[in-house]
């Protein structure tokens, strides 16, 4: 049979040495969660950049394809190269039933465009408009290569 003595003595003992290891068994586990969660916040952050990114790509594709449809509806303007007059001009005759010429439903088209407004949601929860125009951008620009 067993001593109940020395068990016991065993027992006090092992506990005595083994005293501090769930201390440090927590400290390392702290650690290790630390770093999970550092690494989860780094990939949120990168998630909300492309986010963004993405966000800022749909307006440009919507803005691009609300200009291509008027450009598409006025393809008299197009041919006689009326939308190549960036600076557009609001043309109060397009509203009326006489309606009005396709330079001047060019002008207005690029009118309407430039005044559309952009929102911008920051990633802090800051929200700014701004239109086109005023940030300096236009909707057509055109670029001719230059071959000389």
């Amino acid at each position: 049979m067993i001593n109940a003595g020395t068990n016991k003595q065993a027992l006090i003992a092992m506990g005595k040495k083994l005293h501090g290891s769930s201390l440090i068994e927590v400290l390392i586990a702290l650690l290790v969660l630390s770093f999970g969660m550092m690494g989860m916040a780094g990939v949120q952050s990168v998630s909300l950049r492309g986010n963004q990114a993405a966000y800022f790509r749909t307006q440009a594709t919507s803005l691009s394809m609300d200009i291509a449809e008027h450009m598409r509806a006025n393809l008299t303007g197009v041919g006689a190269e009326d939308y190549n007059n960036v600076a557009g001009a609001a043309t109060a005759s397009c509203f009326t039933i006489v309606g009005c010429t396709s330079a001047e439903m060019a002008a207005q088209d690029i009118n309407d465009c430039d005044t559309l407004t952009i929102t911008n949601t920051g990633v802090r929860g800051s929200t700014g408009t701004a239109s086109l125009a005023a940030l300096g951008h236009h909707c057509i620009t055109q670029r001719r290569p230059n071959y000389s």
